[in-house]
């Protein structure tokens, strides 16, 4: 839990300083009421790889954002899920431990993003989700029987914060990777201490969707928002 804490107390660092930069004057903002302006920009879909770090093995997988909706070009608030899986070996039965076989989470997800408009942008995601986890006992394989004990998925609330770095390759086409660190807000003893807390890689490719219409439409309303105003 200390290690979670830390990692933790660094992503809060991380986020006050990306709503640090994102002000026109700092120094101003601190002694000024907030102002809000809030304008829908577009809709983004993320699809990516996962690798799960976890005590006993490395489970690889995918993450997807289902949907997600951009405001002031620079917060994205998205749905989605994560999912990975394994086979255990008919050799595992040399070493007796119990590895996780599949891994999977549903999430809601908010994302400050840092000079998204730039060609080097970074995006600071926190995932709040329901977790599953799902056990194989390798001690317990024969090769007479071929039989392994497999252990019922167990489910809990997770936290994840992360860190990416995002290349904008082309306008409404991304690619980014990074790192998160999953945290649980629960346990049982029905899942291993260390699998609660994990590291997780990932490699992600970020697509914009209708970009265009929604500045023609804007245009039209005489509301368009400029994302680079708030530099000027």
């Amino acid at each position: 839990m200390k290690r979670a804490k830390r990692y933790a107390f660094l992503y809060v660092i991380l986020l006050s300083s990306n709503l640090l930069f994102a002000q026109k004057d700092s120094v101003q903002a601190l002694f000024s009421p907030p102002k809000f302006n809030i304008h829908y920009s577009h809709l983004q879909w993320e699809l990516g790889y996962n690798g799960f770090v976890f005590k006993n093995n490395y489970v690889g997988g995918i993450g997807v954002d289902l949907i997600g909706a951009v405001f002031n070009d620079d917060a994205n608030i998205a749905i989605g899920f994560d999912q990975g899986g394994t086979k255990t070996s008919i050799y595992s039965s040399l070493v007796s431990t119990i590895r996780v076989q599949s891994y999977s989470s549903f999430y809601l997800k908010i994302e400050p993003m840092l000079f998204p408009e730039k060609v080097i942008n970074i995006s600071m995601p926190l995932k709040f989700g329901v977790s599953s986890i799902t056990y194989i006992d390798t001690t317990t394989y024969s090769t007479s029987t071929s039989h392994r004990r497999r252990v019922r998925p167990t489910t809990f609330p997770s936290v994840e914060p992360g860190l990416f770095t995002f290349v904008n390759v082309f306008p409404n086409v991304n690619f980014g990777v990074g790192i998160s660190y999953r945290v649980a807000l629960s346990t049982t003893s029905a899942v291993a201490m260390s699998d609660y807390d994990n590291f997780i890689f990932s490699a992600q490719m970020r697509l914009k969707l209708f970009t265009r219409n929604h500045r023609k439409i804007a245009a039209k309303k005489n509301d368009f928002y400029d994302p680079n105003d708030r530099f000027q």
